[in-house]
């Protein structure tokens, strides 16, 4: 009990600086948890639909059609 106790104590006045230690410690425990129960600014789901710039039936076509897309670059097994 002693040894943990003072285990213990010492990471209390001195802890460790990962982000681990600072994501699961007891003394941020209490502020994690009311941050859960208290709502933040992030919504869970989406708010609002993703814009993409992909055209994917072009990209299916390349991958069907050559089985690699015009603007990757080129293989290294190629140049050999």
């Amino acid at each position: 009990a002693g040894v943990c106790g003072g285990c213990a104590l010492g990471l209390m006045l001195d802890p460790p600086k990962s982000s681990y230690w600072i994501r699961y410690s007891p003394r941020y425990y209490l502020s994690n948890l009311s941050g859960v129960f208290g709502g933040s600014s992030k919504t869970l789901l989406l708010t609002s639909k993703a814009e993409h710039e992909t055209n994917v039936p072009e990209v299916v076509q390349q991958l069907v059609s050559t089985r690699r897309l015009d603007t990757a670059g080129s293989d290294s097994e190629d140049e050999h």
